[in-house]
């Protein structure tokens, strides 16, 4: 389903607002911002947002539509992110809970999946079509000590 956006110029800043929360306001680092890119997960990009924080509104938004009461009661803390190629690896805590998530970049789209804060290991990134090889790169930058917690 795609999105709405509305673009206004005010006084040399762009406002860019969604249908679907959140709104971002940028301000350009001359008088002609430039739209590079609309994430279908309400979220608007320009070309200085990196690919964390792209990641991090994907996972943002899957939060707010699995889990919107809490999503409205407490506030998302992103605690890590790591990135090789087109796949992700997330923690996050909301109020007193949290978990990570897996997000994998399908035709320019962060897919996330969402789990809680239990340990299935390697096995975990690999059910969700994430290459041994890769998995093993996506930990070690997130937990250089993983394989002591992995299950002979």
């Amino acid at each position: 389903m795609k999105k709405v956006i509305s673009i206004a110029l005010c006084n040399a800043s762009l406002i860019l607002s969604s249908v679907v929360p959140p709104f971002f306001y940028l301000q350009p680092t001359s008088a002609a911002a430039t739209l590079t890119q609309f994430l279908d997960t309400g979220s608007t990009s320009v070309a200085s947002v990196s690919v964390e924080q792209q990641v991090e509104r994907a996972v943002a938004a899957q939060i707010r539509s699995e889990m919107p009461t809490a999503a409205e009661e407490y506030t998302l803390q992103v605690t890590k992110i790591v990135v090789i190629d087109k796949y992700a690896y997330v923690n996050w805590a909301l109020g007193e809970g949290g978990g990570m998530a897996i997000a994998i970049n399908r035709d320019n789209r962060w897919q996330v999946s969402l789990y809680g804060d239990d340990w299935e290991g390697i096995s975990r990134l690999e059910k969700n079509g994430i290459p041994r090889p890769i998995a093993e790169q996506l930990l070690d930058r997130a937990f250089p000590d993983w394989r002591q917690w992995e299950t002979q």
